[in-house]
């Protein structure tokens, strides 16, 4: 699974010439898919944050793999964010806030 996140993102991180390995990636949720991504992330030796509802599992995917947690995504500083991985289902009803769409984010 992580091969199939990873191989996207960078890909679009070239396109949109962020060759730099500068800047943070965004995991929302924290099952499986997040850990695939989070490993995914940590491949491309980015910033990795994790945000999730129940923040103890977001930070036990943190913690291993070298991340650090948000628990407001209202209040979160996204200056250097270059993508957003949502592993959450489609029918959570769940919105991104808009400022995080201030940069170019790539959205996966």
């Amino acid at each position: 699974d992580w091969i199939g996140i990873l191989r996207p993102i960078q890909e679009r991180l070239l396109a949109l010439q962020h060759t730099s390995r500068k800047g943070t990636i965004l995991i929302i949720g924290a099952g499986g898919t997040a850990r695939a991504a989070a490993f995914a992330v940590q491949q491309l030796q980015m910033k990795l944050v994790v945000y999730n509802r129940t923040k103890s599992k977001a930070a036990t995917i943190a913690d291993d793999f070298g991340g650090v947690v948000v628990d407001n995504l209202e209040l979160f500083d996204s200056k250097d964010l270059r993508v957003i991985i949502s592993t959450v289902p489609s029918n959570a009803q769940f919105e991104l806030p808009s400022h995080l769409f201030r940069n170019q984010v790539m959205c996966v």
